[in-house]
């Protein structure tokens, strides 16, 4: 097998300016995969992400090195965010779900078309706060400790990202487009009807 001419990041940024690259990106979306790689059941991938799910990962990235970009986030999914500051109202492994399965985000209507004008008075933060609360029947407190504990996740994911020498695709905050939060929001069915 012949050896890589360029770094992972180099290899990103030529493949987005169109210039010539060494060989095509590799950017698996790993989700919980990487769990069931080493076997581990998804409950533990996402309630114990910081050691048994980023190890997990670790070990699927050394038996796949030509891995060159990290496509997850995964500290928006991981148990406790997920509850408090996750992409919107979740089912998850070992709580709602069997041990196995997969999370599953709810696309439920809790916020109305009417509350589209909070992100004009208040701006995008403060309708993605309000959405939080109002999907996961928590308080401010609550996902601000979500948000807080998700930044920390990504710290330690990046990190691992980085030492592998992978880069993140999604660049460092990832996180949701509000595209995707107001969908989510809404509901999908409701979002493009109005």
């Amino acid at each position: 097998m012949s050896k890589d001419a360029m770094t992972a990041e180099k290899r990103l940024v030529s493949t987005i300016n169109l210039e010539p690259v060494d060989r095509i990106v590799c950017a698996p979306e790993t989700g919980n995969y990487a769990g069931q790689y080493v076997g581990i059941t998804n409950k533990e991938f996402v309630w114990e992400f910081a050691t048994k799910g980023l190890a997990a990962i670790e070990k699927l990235a050394h038996d796949y090195p030509m891995w060159d970009c990290s496509a997850d986030i995964n500290g928006i999914t991981s148990g406790f965010v997920a509850e408090r500051a996750g992409m919107g109202k979740m089912k998850l492994p070992g709580k709602e779900l069997p041990d196995n399965a997969a999370s599953q985000v709810l696309e439920t209507e809790v916020m109305s078309r009417d509350d589209y004008s909070l992100v004009k008075r208040k701006g995008y933060g403060e309708y993605q706060l309000t959405f939080l609360e109002r999907a996961n029947s928590i308080s401010r407190e609550e996902v601000l400790q979500g948000i807080a504990e998700a930044g920390r996740i990504r710290g330690i994911e990046l990190t691992s990202i980085r030492n592998r020498g992978q880069v993140p695709l999604y660049g460092d905050l990832g996180g949701l487009v509000p595209f995707d939060a107001f969908s989510l929001t809404r509901s999908i069915e409701q979002y493009f009807k109005e």
